[in-house]
């Protein structure tokens, strides 16, 4: 299952390995608040409208309203999604909450060393920063579209699209480089997991009807 999921998604997939393999590189070469420091410094008003906006495509509400959207293409295709987010959620509000409950965001990392550049008008948050909430959503989410997808040029988009959902909370401020990072492993094996239980495991006939249609079983 893993090989054929790997060989059918590789446009999503060999880009995500090469963010791994660079993503580490730079783990490995910078502290965090160096890595940090480095990327706050590459600012714009441009960017800081892109970044501004597009972060809510990584917010559990619309996470939410895919899933739902789902319900008028397929049972299956929902509720993979919604299991996705839930999951992956669940397992990043845990870390934030009772692993990683020290870790503080940028804003109050810096608080008093030095000074940040603050997208005007983003409300700053200080606690439970690793890992990334909205990495994870952004990673886990749209793996799973490209999973749906047939196409690879949807499959190559998803992944930018992820990448710069995930990259916006670096960008803002809210997060550091290494919480997206392991936000994006959660997510993604999240998925996995989700894309093997929903085609190997549950195989109700019923989730294969939607809101719109019910398929013939004959």
């Amino acid at each position: 299952m893993l090989k054929s999921l790997s060989i059918k998604n590789r446009y999503f997939l060999f880009p995500y390995f090469l963010f791994l393999v660079v993503g580490a590189f730079f783990l490995a070469r910078f502290c965090k608040g160096d890595l940090h420091l480095l990327i706050n410094r590459f600012h714009s008003h441009a960017f800081d409208l892109f970044f501004g906006w597009i972060t809510f495509l990584g917010d559990g509400l619309f996470a939410l309203a895919i899933g739902l959207a789902l319900l008028a293409v397929r049972y299956r295709y929902a509720l993979m999604v919604l299991l996705s987010w839930g999951i992956s959620s669940g397992i990043t509000q845990a870390l934030k909450h009772f692993v990683f409950e020290g870790r503080v965001r940028p804003v109050l990392f810096f608080e008093g060393k030095t000074s940040l550049y603050l997208v005007p008008g983003i409300d700053m948050n200080s606690y439970y920063s690793f890992p990334s909430g909205h990495g994870t959503t952004a990673f886990a989410v749209y793996f799973c579209l490209a999973l749906l997808s047939e196409k690879k040029g949807v499959k190559s988009a998803l992944f930018v699209l992820t990448l710069l959902v995930a990259f916006s909370r670096v960008y803002l401020s809210q997060h550091f480089f290494e919480d997206i990072y392991f936000g994006s492993l959660v997510g993604m094996a999240s998925t996995v997991f989700c894309y093997w239980l929903m085609t190997s495991v549950i195989k109700n006939d019923g989730l294969d009807n939607s809101l719109l249609r019910k398929r013939s079983n004959s």
